[in-house]
């Protein structure tokens, strides 16, 4: 299970001047529950996944990870999480970041 917005993990809805405020924003009550009931790929423990070790309320652990098979690089990004300004405000596609 990837990142996206289907689970509502959108940057720009993280608001707050606090992290105790930023935590009960919907970004990270629905971040919380998908780590609850699915393991990030570093948590396995396993040499098989690369991940970002990022963690605290700005960068989730996991929010990005690759593997290789064969000859091919499996890459799975979060656009999400660092796009901060809704693109959807603007009309602006483009401005989807990846940090």
């Amino acid at each position: 299970l990837a990142n996206g917005n289907h689970d509502s993990e959108l940057g720009w809805a993280i608001k707050g001047q606090d992290d105790q405020a930023r935590a009960q924003t919907m970004p990270m009550v629905c971040r919380a529950h998908r780590q609850q009931y699915f393991a990030d790929v570093s948590a396995s423990g396993e040499p098989f996944y690369r991940t970002n070790r990022d963690l605290g309320a700005s960068a989730p652990e996991g929010n990005y990870y690759a593997w290789e098979w064969g000859d091919a690089k499996v890459i799975v990004l979060d656009p999400y999480w660092n796009t901060k300004d809704s693109p959807k405000a603007n009309h602006k596609a483009w401005d989807w970041t990846l940090g």
